[in-house]
């Protein structure tokens, strides 16, 4: 009897903390966000694995291709205006580099290149939290507008070409990004929670960590 006793009071202080937890850690009005993220797919790598690209009116065939990639990645912010909406900022960053041995039209020599592409979006963000029973599992929308800047780079043989000599290439893009979004962060401690997102105008799939500050 004792045992069954001391066994209900142990479920109690279970059920009471595990409570308290729930009832701390969904956002309240006032708390900043921080949410460091890492996503997929990148498409500009997969896009110019195995590609033909033409430099100075001369066709290069890739050779023996390597591309690695990076991102898309970044880090979303912001201030909890009320329980249910934030306002703030996301950074998202994604780049390639493809290195390759190629041949020039009529011209018997093997030349070694390497393409570079760095991508950084800067976009004003918005978050709505969804109401659910529970405040450990907040869902939500998201969206945002901003910069988008994508620089090209192209190293032949160790010289570098300049934008203006790179065919092929968008050199000149709308300089204006959007997304829209919908996640959730699931938290794990008062503070802390892990993070997923699907959306367009950045990462399709992204997971991460969210820090309530």
């Amino acid at each position: 009897m004792k045992r069954i006793y001391k066994l209900l009071l142990v479920c109690t202080a279970m059920i009471s903390v595990s409570t308290t937890v729930e009832a701390q850690s969904a956002p309240r009005e006032g708390d900043i966000i921080l949410n460091p993220y890492y996503g997929g797919p990148n498409f500009g790598k997969n896009l110019f694995s195995n590609s033909t690209i033409e430099v100075n009116d001369n066709e290069i065939q890739s050779v023996n291709t390597t591309t690695t990639g990076l991102g898309p990645m970044g880090l979303r912010g912001g201030y909890m205006l009320s329980d249910k909406v934030m306002i703030g900022l996301d950074v998202i960053y994604n780049g390639f580099t493809t290195e390759y041995t190629y041949t020039k039209q009529n011209d018997p020599v093997v030349y070694n290149g390497r393409l570079t592409m760095n991508r950084v979006r800067v976009q004003a963000r918005f978050n709505f939290n969804f109401e659910t029973s529970s405040n450990v599992f907040k869902p939500y929308f998201g969206a945002g507008i901003g910069y988008n800047g994508r620089f090209w780079t192209i190293e032949d043989n160790g010289q570098n070409i300049q934008e203006g000599d790179v065919n092929g290439l968008p050199a000149a893009i709308l300089p204006v990004s959007a997304r829209i979004a919908f996640g959730s962060n699931f938290f794990i401690t008062d503070q802390i929670a892990i993070n997923g997102e699907i959306g367009l105008g950045g990462p399709v799939l992204s997971a991460g960590l969210t820090f309530k500050l």
